[in-house]
This record gives structure tokens, C-alpha cells and sequence, in this order.
């Protein structure tokens, strides 16, 4: 895998001088008082200046407000370093309700985020279910005092993970007084309230500092009928003359041809192959939602578009509690707990499925599949279950605690940070309006003469008992968790005549894991389309880094200052797998030929740990169709579905990565900076999913028939 880009923010916002950072603006009263050091994103040495050797991009918590965004995962994914897919909620059916950031488009699993420079459990259901990421969608807004977006390899820093760069979500450790905020939305439309509640107090006592934040946000569904932009269905007449469908406002977004057809190859039962359903029919079944053109292929089709969700419903609570408490002039202790709770609600079209079902030709009896009978009779079908009762969706419920402690304080010249953080992580979810496989081949028959009560022709019209016999819900129930000691220690090393030389070490044990818990129904593929995943796994990691900021030249001619800074970390994982451990190296040069320029260079090595789900996943099923040309009949088209099964593997390795980077940062005005960065990222190893045409087309590597 290989990426590369050139990259250009430019910054015209207009910035007051008491929202600049604290390290690059000093009034006339403090001129005379050193510069304060604090650490950033990118590096675990203090420095007096945001910019390093990596492209560091801050967004306060005034810029959050006024951004009109509505949540810190829309403001990361408005992110010009957010590239490529992320998940939003909607996209993705394996974890609905989760939002993902995906920096420099290298997937939303290398990425790392964390919370006040911690890591977090991942999220406990893989996306489309293989990679682990960290759901960014329950952050609550009023608590963040600001967030930082390192794009670029940082494994030399935090580890695994950090391919595409980090983000680091700063939240508020104390305030003064109390705030409560209320904001609704209204929109005109229809759909998509929203009512944010935050309530935030600080409790400052002469050496301690307490702050407690309450944030209630209830959001309203928006479904596709409820937008003019996206549904404004209408006949229309095709270049032909034939009378077409389409939902979009430009006769796009064409009907669903998964209303209700059966296919009989073999003319068992009727004349033709092919028996759609007449006008009449179609209105009957599907109501305003049946499209009846018979210009097409079926003739009769489904409006999908009017019940579906562009927006889930959901109700979010969150606490956060932070204290710091000063035992001296030197130490402090400090702690924060952050809890959320998450409830949502996904509106889905009715269920529709397609299916080839196979009849003994000589007993009748019915299977999925044709390698039961030595004879079989063909047929296919397609229905949409508009009988089924209510509205379907899909519910999720997400339960979120991190807790964390530590103590900081100075020895001697030096300062040492010890810490230890846990973080868990709850999901639920039920798929409603589900069609039983056991149940279908019991029901049905593909004779439309047949008068027996207790089968069903998937022409006509459930009846109540029947589309209560075929209804289920697909249901799982998964968590994770991550458990972190960490110790920091950092502090000046020598004077240079350039500057003072700077270091940071760092020793981490964390241990992960997760389990991903179907019901058994999914588990045995007893639902017709719906695939699942599941697993259970966990792992201990154990790490050592060092850094070193070392001042080459400064305030000479050309030069108002050259640093190198250099990074090297092992990280070792005990666990079953094969990867064992991984050395990371970085080195970067800072170069200012004025104070209003920066020149920087950055090159290093990534590695990334396999996803647990990549090596603990249990049987995971999918389905889908697929058509390749029949082997002894030419020019036809041979039409199938197939059934696919895999699962973790053990015996994944590391990847590895090389990246570099080159990068200018001028300050134009005090209002403007230009940002201009060239990258290069090259991962090898990097572990994918083979598609079923890849193993279809190339039997000799994929074949395992024998």
C-alpha cells in the first residue's frame, strides 16, 4: 500500500490575541517571564511552540462553537486531514450508530485517537466486520477544551496505530463558576430536532480544582421523504418513450426491482420463466410504495427510498468529572472519570431479500442448497416484506466508562508523570424484520395453483400468522476493554550553544481485549441474507521509547534556529500471535530562517499490530451473488448467490510502514498562516479481505477444493 499527497491549509480565521497559544504570545506585563512548556501532540518533550517536526493542526473549543457543527465527530471528519471513507453512523451495518476519523486516508484502524494523550478501548464490533477503530461519536462537545490532529507516522511516539497520524481530543480539567447551556433545532423541513442540555461547574479550593460536566443531547430522525433534495419521486417518460421512476428530484435513485417476482428456470409450474406481478397485484402488495412500469424488466418495483434513515435517531448522556489536587509546591495528583450512555434508533427500508431455493425432483423436498439432490428443479425469488408489522429499524444501545489517575510532580530539574488508565466499552444491537430461512423453505411453494393453506406463493399477500412465523430479529451483544500504566519521564539534559537539549522516556503496559457475541440464529446463518461476525481475544503489550530535542545552530546568519529531534521506541506484544516485537525509529529537522518561517523534514518507520478482529474473529458468514459466463453454454451468463465463511488468523504478523515528510509553515500576518506539506506513506503487510471475484478468477492461488 502506498500514499502520497501534497497537502495545503491555508488559515484565515480571524484569531484574538487571547486565543492564540499561550506559548507564542507574551504581553508587555510578563515580556520578562520565561516562555511556559507544554506538551504536544507529536512528542512527550515540552516545548514553547505548537509547530514540530510533523504537521500539528489545533482547534479550540471557541472554534468548535463557532463552527455550527453539531458534534466532535462531525468537526474531526470536516477535518481537511480527514480523508477517504470514515464512518458516520449510517454507513456501515456492522457498527451502527459509531462515528470514525480516517487521517490521510489510510483507514480509520490507523488512526490513533486518544482522550487527554490516553488510549481508549476500541470499538467492540469490528467495521464491516474485520478492523478495530475508536468511536469518536459520544464525545460530548461542552467538555472539550481543544483538539489536536497529528497527521503522520507517529509510531516512534505512542506505538501501534499511529499510521496515519493521531488524534488527541483535550478535554477541560477546571473551570470558574457554573454554565448551563440549552440549544434547540428546528429544522424546516421536518425531522432532525435536536435538543443539546450541558451543564458545567468548577469547584476551586486553594490547592485542588474540580470540574463536573452533565450533557443531555436527544436528536430526532430524518428519513429520505422528509428532504426535497433527496426525494422528490415522479414518473417521467425515458428517451424511448417508456414510462420510468426515480425518487431523486432528477429522475435518478430508480425503484427497488426487489418488490415480488418469482423465477421458475425450468417451467416447472409455469409456462414462463419469469412471473412478476400485474398492476393490480403490485398495488395491492406495496401500496403507494408499489412503482408499476412495466417497461422494465419485472414491472412491478418498490419505492426503498421513502422509509430510509439519512439521519439516526438517538438520546446521549455524559459525565465527566475531572480533580487535580496539589500536595506541594512540586506534586500533583490528578484523576478524571468520563461515562456516556447511547441509545439510537436506524430507520431501514422494509426488508427485502432475494434467494435460489432448489426442489428434489423427485421427493419435492426444498433446499437452499443444489449439492443436497442428485435432480433439482431451479427456482429464484424476490419479495419485499411489506406485510411485516410496524416500522423496521435497527436499535443500538452503547455504554461507554473511562476512568484515570496519576501523579505528576518534579525531581530534582526533572519532571516524572505516572499514570494508569481503563477504559470500557458496551454494545448492543437488534436487527428487526428479519426472514427465517427454516421458515421460508417450510412455507413456501413455487406451484401458484397450490391450494394448501399452510404454503405461500410469494405473489400473494402474507397473512398475518405467516408473516409473524418469518419475522425475527438478529441481535448481538459486544464489549471491550483497555487497561493502561504508564510512566513519562522528561526534562532538560545539557546546555548546547544553541539551546538547551530536551528528553523524554516513556515505559507503557496496556493490556486489550474483546468479545463479539452473536445470537445463535445469526450465528448459524438462520437468517436469510444476514451475515454476522463474532470473536473474543485479548493481548498485553509492554514498551519503551526515548526522545531527544537537540538544538543544532541559532541566531546566526540564515539561521534563527536548527533542531533535530529524534525518536526510537520498541514495543513488544504477549499474545498468540506472530508478531512478537517491532522497533520504530523517527528523525526530524526544524529549520527557521526567521522567526515568521519554519522549514521541517520528518522521516521515520510505522508498525502496526493486526485488529484483534483480524486475529481472534470466529466464524463470520456473508452472503451475496455473483455471474460468470456458463462453462459449456456460449455466450450465457450463469447467475448464483454464494454463502462466505472466514475467520481470524493467528498467525498474522506486524505491518510495516516507511513515511516521510517535507513541510513550510509562514506566518503571513498575525491573522493568517500558510501550512504547505509533502508526505509519502508505504506500508507493507498490510492485511485485506480477497473479494469473490479475486478468488473466482484466480483459482490456482484460491482454489481449496483440492
Amino acid at each position: 500500500m502506498k500514499r502520497s499527497i501534497l497537502s495545503m491549509a491555508i488559515a484565515l480565521a480571524a484569531i484574538t490575541p487571547t486565543s492564540v497559544l499561550a506559548a507564542e504570545t507574551v504581553t508587555e506585563k510578563n515580556a520578562e517571564q520565561p516562555m511556559e512548556k507544554i506538551e504536544v501532540t507529536g512528542s512527550r518533550i515540552k516545548r514553547a511552540d505548537f509547530e514540530g517536526v510533523a504537521p500539528v493542526t489545533v482547534i479550540s473549543a471557541d472554534e468548535i462553537a463557532n463552527s455550527g457543527l453539531t458534534s466532535i465527530a462531525e468537526v474531526l471528519q470536516s477535518s481537511i486531514a480527514n480523508t477517504g471513507g470514515s464512518l458516520n453512523g449510517e454507513s456501515d451495518g456492522f457498527t451502527d450508530s459509531a462515528s470514525s476519523v480516517n487521517l490521510r486516508g489510510m483507514g480509520a484502524n490507523r488512526t490513533l485517537v486518544l482522550i487527554n494523550g490516553r488510549r481508549q478501548a476500541s470499538f467492540p464490533s469490528a467495521a464491516s466486520g474485520t478492523s478495530n477503530f475508536v468511536d469518536v461519536s459520544d464525545i460530548p462537545t461542552a467538555a472539550v477544551a481543544r483538539i489536536e490532529i497529528l497527521t503522520g507516522g507517529a509510531s516512534a511516539i505512542y506505538g501501534s496505530d499511529a499510521v496515519g497520524g493521531v488524534v488527541n481530543i483535550i478535554l477541560k480539567t477546571e473551570y470558574e463558576g457554573a454554565k448551563v447551556a440549552v440549544k434547540y433545532n428546528d429544522p424546516t423541513q421536518g425531522g432532525g430536532e435536536q435538543l443539546d442540555l450541558s451543564y458545567l461547574q468548577g469547584f476551586n479550593t486553594d490547592n485542588s480544582q474540580t470540574l463536573v460536566m452533565l450533557e443531555y443531547k436527544n436528536v430526532k430522525q430524518i428519513q429520505t421523504y422528509q428532504r426535497d433534495l433527496f426525494y422528490s419521486p415522479a414518473y417521467y417518460e425515458d428517451d424511448e418513450g417508456d414510462a420510468r421512476w426515480g425518487a431523486g428530484p432528477y429522475g435518478d435513485a430508480a425503484a427497488s426491482s426487489w418488490a415480488s417476482w418469482v423465477r421458475d428456470y425450468d417451467k416447472v409450474y409455469t409456462s414462463e420463466k419469469y412471473s412478476p406481478v400485474d398492476q393490480q397485484q403490485c398495488s395491492n402488495l406495496f401500496g403507494e410504495k408499489g412503482i408499476y412500469t412495466p417497461a422494465g424488466k419485472y414491472d412491478c418495483y418498490y419505492d426503498k427510498y421513502a422509509d430510509r434513515g439519512l439521519q439516526s435517531a438517538y438520546d446521549r448522556l455524559n459525565l465527566v468529572l475531572s480533580s487535580t489536587y496539589d500536595l506541594n509546591d512540586d506534586w500533583q495528583l490528578y484523576g478524571m472519570v468520563n461515562a456516556s450512555y447511547k441509545e439510537s434508533t436506524k430507520y431501514k427500508d422494509e426488508k427485502g431479500f432475494g434467494t435460489y431455493i432448489y426442489e428434489d425432483a423427485t421427493s419435492g423436498t426444498l433446499s437452499y442448497e443444489k449439492t443436497d439432490f442428485d435432480d433439482y428443479n431451479k427456482f429464484q425469488m424476490r419479495r419485499r416484506m411489506e406485510e411485516y408489522p410496524g416500522t423496521r429499524t435497527y436499535d443500538t444501545q452503547n455504554t461507554k466508562a473511562a476512568i484515570s489517575f496519576g501523579l505528576d510532580g518534579a525531581i530534582g530539574d526533572y519532571e516524572l508523570d505516572v499514570s494508569w488508565s481503563s477504559s470500557y466499552n458496551k454494545y448492543e444491537k437488534q436487527n428487526h424484520h428479519m426472514v427465517k430461512a427454516d421458515a421460508l423453505l417450510d412455507m413456501v411453494t413455487f406451484d401458484p395453483n397450490d391450494t394448501d393453506p399452510a404454503k405461500w406463493y410469494p405473489n400473494n399477500k402474507l397473512t398475518t400468522e405467516q408473516a409473524e412465523s418469518l419475522i425475527g430479529d438478529s441481535t448481538k451483544e459486544s464489549d471491550s476493554y483497555m487497561h493502561q500504566l504508564q510512566a513519562v519521564f522528561t526534562g532538560d539534559l545539557m546546555e548546547l550553544s544553541a539551546g538547551t537539549v530536551g528528553f523524554a522516556t516513556t515505559a507503557e503496559w496496556a493490556r486489550e481485549g474483546y468479545e463479539d457475541t452473536l445470537d445463535a440464529t445469526t450465528t448459524s446463518g438462520g437468517y436469510i441474507g444476514m451475515g454476522g461476525t463474532g470473536g473474543k481475544g485479548d493481548r498485553d503489550r509492554v514498551a519503551i521509547a526515548g526522545e531527544l530535542q537537540i538544538p543544532l545552530l541559532a541566531d546566526i546568519t540564515a539561521v534563527k534556529s536548527l533542531e533535530l529531534s529524534a525518536a526510537l521506541r520498541y514495543d513488544h506484544y504477549l499474545d498468540d500471535s506472530s508478531v512478537g516485537g517491532a522497533t520504530t525509529p523517527q528523525v526530524g529537522l526544524m529549520y527557521r530562517p526567521i522567526d515568521e518561517v519554519l522549514v521541517r523534514a520528518n522521516w521515520g518507520k510505522s508498525f502496526r499490530a493486526p485488529d484483534m478482529h483480524r486475529l481472534y474473529a470466529g466464524i463470520t458468514r456473508s452472503f451475496g451473488n455473483t455471474e460468470y459466463p456458463h462453462p459449456t453454454i456460449p455466450d450465457e451468463v450463469y447467475e448464483d448467490q454464494y454463502h462466505g465463511i472466514s475467520s481470524g488468523n493467528i498467525n498474522l504478523t506486524e505491518e510495516k510502514g516507511d513515511f516521510w515528510n517535507l513541510g513550510l509553515v509562514a506566518n503571513i500576518t498575525d491573522n493568517a498562516d500558510l501550512t504547505l506539506d509533502w508526505w509519502n506513506i508505504e506500508l507493507e503487510g498490510a492485511v485485506k479481505t480477497i473479494s469473490t471475484d479475486e478468488m473466482r478468477d484466480d483459482p490456482a492461488q484460491y482454489d481449496q477444493t483440492g
